[in-house]
C-alpha cells in the first residue's frame, strides 16, 4: 500500500518551520511534498492591486532571486524532514495569481490527503486587511488542512 502524500507549505518562516514539525510527529506516516511558492514582480503587485502604480526596473533580477530564495527554501524544508526520520521532496512553484491558488493547485496534482500550513499569527484585523493564504486554502479546499499557528501569541 502506498504511503498517503501530506503537502507542507513551507517557506523558511518560523511559522512554517513549526508546521513542518508538528507535521513529522503527527504525519510521520505519510510521504511529505515540501513546497515553497515564489510570485514574479508583476504577480505581487497584481495582487497588491497596484500593477500600474509604479514602474518596475530590472524586475527579471528579482523575479530570479525570488525563484531561487523559493528553491533553498524548500531544499532547505525537505531536508529538516528527512534529517528527522521523514521521506520528503522539496517543490518550487510559481504563484502566477495568488499563493493559495498555487497550493490548491498542487494538492489536487499530487491527490494530497492533507495539507498543512503555518500561520503567521496575524491579529484578525490585519488578518482581514492584508489576506491569509492559510485562510484561503481553508476556504478552497475539501481537503483536510492543518493550521498551525505561531508559537507566541498573535499581537491583538
Amino acid at each position: 500500500m502506498t504511503r498517503p502524500v501530506t503537502l507542507v507549505c513551507f517557506d523558511g518562516s518560523a511559522a512554517s518551520r513549526l508546521g513542518l514539525g508538528v507535521t513529522q510527529t503527527l504525519l510521520a506516516s505519510t510521504n511529505l511534498i515540501v513546497l515553497t511558492v515564489w510570485q514574479s514582480v508583476a504577480s505581487r503587485l497584481a495582487e497588491a492591486g497596484s500593477l500600474g502604480a509604479m514602474a518596475v526596473v530590472a524586475h527579471e533580477s528579482a523575479d530570479r532571486a525570488a525563484e531561487e530564495e523559493a528553491r533553498t527554501a524548500a531544499a532547505r524544508g525537505a531536508e529538516i524532514a528527512r534529517a528527522g526520520g521523514g521521506r520528503a521532496k522539496a517543490r518550487v512553484e510559481e504563484g502566477d495569481e495568488f499563493v493559495w491558488k498555487a497550493v490548491l493547485k498542487v494538492a489536487d496534482e499530487v491527490d494530497a490527503a492533507s495539507i498543512v500550513i503555518g500561520s503567521r499569527g496575524r491579529s484578525p484585523l490585519k488578518g482581514a486587511l492584508l489576506g491569509s493564504v492559510s485562510r484561503e486554502v481553508l476556504a478552497h479546499t475539501t481537503r483536510p488542512v492543518l493550521v498551525v499557528p505561531p508559537a507566541h501569541a498573535p499581537e491583538r
